[in-house]
């Protein structure tokens, strides 16, 4: 899973963090129209076992608990959006 941040080009996306911010947008729009379908399927998948509804266009329901984020501080992006706490 990537954090996704408005003030962030998308990830696998190749866009540039200093890029216009409006192709990012389109990029995530194209992104959800094409997974809106599946999507659908797998929440009714997940709920259909007993399952809480999935957060929408999110294939996992976040843990309240434990979050493990393996990315190198480096190429981050902590200048442009910090992470929430832990």
């Amino acid at each position: 899973m990537m954090v996704d941040d408005e003030r962030t080009p998308p990830g696998e996306s190749g866009l540039s963090a200093t890029g216009d911010p409006k192709l990012w947008h389109e990029f995530r729009q194209l992104v959800t129209d094409v997974k809106r379908e599946k999507w659908r399927a797998f929440n009714d998948w997940v709920v259909g076992r007993g399952c809480e509804p999935l957060p929408e266009h999110c294939f996992h329901n976040p843990s309240h608990y434990l979050h493990i984020y393996g990315y190198p501080l480096e190429l981050d992006y902590q200048d442009i959006r910090p992470l929430g706490r832990n």
